[in-house]
């Protein structure tokens, strides 16, 4: 199994985040802020390396932790489902890269190139929301 360094997770992290806030800006157009993203965006980076070396995500607890974060997010009123669902996506495609396995490796760089595009792109995209859209804070 590769081990991933703190950088690496780090721009998982800073990428997923930065994409769940672009998605969490939802119908109202309400800022979604908290550490709710880092719950789904590191399960979805766990659950798609997980799933790129054979094994059934369901029979870890990365499964069952994916499914109860899914069911609280569209369970309790409030919470953002556009922001933990951006969180999640955002984590899969970070997770796909620099997870992956030896014999399907990526390159290097690309492990830290690719949470940084994503983190880049979405934190434009959110200022560019917020920019163009009303944003009400009630």
């Amino acid at each position: 199994m590769r081990r991933t360094g703190s950088s690496a997770g780090a721009t998982v992290g800073s990428s997923s985040g930065s994409w769940g806030a672009a998605q969490g800006l939802d119908t109202f157009i309400y800022l979604t802020i908290g550490t709710g993203l880092g719950g789904l965006l590191h399960v979805g980076a766990a659950a798609v390396g997980l799933h790129r070396r054979g094994v059934n995500v369901f029979s870890t607890g990365i499964g069952t932790t994916l499914m109860l974060n899914l069911a609280l997010t569209f369970g309790i009123r409030g919470i953002s489902i556009g922001g933990h669902l951006g969180g999640l996506v955002a984590g899969a495609i970070c997770g796909w890269v620099v997870l992956a396995p030896h014999w399907k490796a990526v390159p290097k760089w690309a492990g830290y190139a690719v949470p940084l595009a994503v983190a880049a792109i979405c934190f434009a995209a959110s200022v560019w929301v917020v920019q163009t859209l009303p944003v009400f804070t009630g």
